[in-house]
């Protein structure tokens, strides 16, 4: 699945705030999330097209800490 600019907006306020130095965005997260989700396999296998697999992997974390994910 890929996320939309639109889809996207509409959903964006219920994300966690981006705070200090962001290599990459929220938009970029819920692909790579998509991605993992509907591939499978380790997150070392995530394609750099979504940024740097622990980057990615370290947000998740944050978010499912934090519930920010239990709303979908």
């Amino acid at each position: 699945m890929n996320w939309t600019e639109i889809e996207y907006d509409n959903i964006k306020h219920l994300l966690a705030k981006q705070r200090g130095s962001v290599v990459i965005d929220n938009l970029t997260l819920l692909q790579a999330l998509a991605y993992m989700n509907k591939n499978g396999g380790g997150w070392r296998e995530l394609p750099t097209d979504f940024g740097n697999w622990d980057t990615v992997y370290q947000r998740f974390r944050r978010w499912t800490k934090k519930g920010v994910l239990e709303a979908y």
